[in-house]
C-alpha cells in the first residue's frame, strides 16, 4: 500500500485507485490543495511587499504559519464538496427516496430475522 521500507513487501497488491481513496479522485484533496496554495501565495506576497515598503527583511514562512494555513484551507473546503465525494462512493445516500427504500429494506430484514428467531424458539 505504501513504499515505507519498514513494511513487509507484498507483491500481489497493486497501487490503489481513486475508488479506494474517494477523497483523492473526487475533489476534496484538490479543493484543499488549491485553497492552501492560494493562501500560501497570498502570505508570501504580503511577506515580500510589506518589507519592501518599510525597508526591512521579509518574514519567513514558519511551521506555525503552515499549520494555520492548513487549518484555514481545510475550513474553506465546502461541505458540498465533501458530500459530493461521499455520494459518489455510494456510502451516503443522494436522495430521501433512497434513504426510505434502504430503511424499508432494513426493517423487512429485521422483521424476517425476528420471525426466524421466534420459529427457532417455538
Amino acid at each position: 500500500m505504501d513504499n515505507a521500507t519498514s513494511h513487509k513487501k507484498i507483491d500481489s497488491l497493486t497501487s490503489l485507485t481513486f475508488e479506494q481513496h474517494p477523497c483523492d479522485g473526487w475533489g476534496i484533496i484538490s479543493a484543499f490543495n488549491s485553497h492552501y496554495k492560494l493562501m500560501f501565495i497570498q502570505n508570501r506576497v504580503v511577506a515580500y511587499d510589506v518589507p519592501m515598503d518599510n525597508n526591512t527583511e521579509s518574514t519567513p514562512f514558519t511551521i506555525k504559519d503552515a499549520i494555520y494555513t492548513v487549518a484555514n484551507a481545510w475550513d474553506r473546503v465546502s461541505q458540498q464538496v465533501i458530500v459530493n465525494c461521499w455520494q459518489k462512493t455510494r456510502i451516503l445516500f443522494s436522495t430521501n427516496d433512497e434513504i426510505e427504500e434502504t430503511e424499508r429494506a432494513f426493517e423487512e430484514e429485521w422483521v424476517d430475522n425476528c420471525v426466524s428467531m421466534e420459529r427457532l424458539f417455538n
